[in-house]
């Protein structure tokens, strides 16, 4: 199972979905599945890493590990992998576009909307929210994906997703 995901605990950001990706990658490696999490490169940390049967690969800032996922993926994990997780937050990977050889899920915790307008300066604000965004999701569209809560699925499906499943934290 690959994970991708734009920051680990490592990170001084880490949150929410930090936390809940990184006891869910923990259980599965316990239960025994080969496990890796790809994500942004944090200062004072190694570039790879083995935490709890999960290994970890950092690489890329918060705008190009996006870039660097694709470029692992294309040149050291293609056949590597049956499962990509396209973690999805603020930006997805867009892991459909390129892995063609495993199954990939989105796990989208929630849609950014409101969010652009807090995280980034007009008029790039306005271009994520009512350009990027809906494109980005658009490529999901068909491919299975998982959220966190019904007015997280709700506002996924507004965005034309037709696969979104709910499991909720803790179960």
């Amino acid at each position: 199972i690959l994970v991708f995901t734009w920051r680990d605990l490592a990170h001084a950001k880490a949150g929410g979905a930090e936390i809940y990706t990184n006891n869910v990658v923990r259980e599965w490696a316990r239960t025994g599945h080969d496990v890796t999490l790809f994500c942004a490169s944090v200062e004072g940390r190694p570039a790879t890493q083995d935490d709890g049967g999960v290994h970890i690969i950092r690489r890329g800032t918060r705008f190009s590990v996006y870039r660097e996922a694709k470029r692992f993926y294309l040149s050291e994990g293609r056949g590597n992998f049956d499962l990509v997780i396209d973690e999805g937050n603020t930006r997805p990977f867009l892991a459909p576009k390129w892995v063609d050889d495993a199954k990939v899920i989105a796990l989208i915790f929630q849609v950014c909307r409101e969010l652009w307008s807090y995280q980034m300066p007009y008029p790039m604000s306005f271009i994520g929210r009512h350009w990027l965004e809906p494109k980005w999701l658009h490529t999901y569209q068909d491919v299975p994906t998982v959220t966190i809560s019904e007015s997280s699925k709700d506002s996924l499906e507004e965005y034309g997703l037709k696969r979104v499943v709910i499991v909720p934290i803790g179960h």
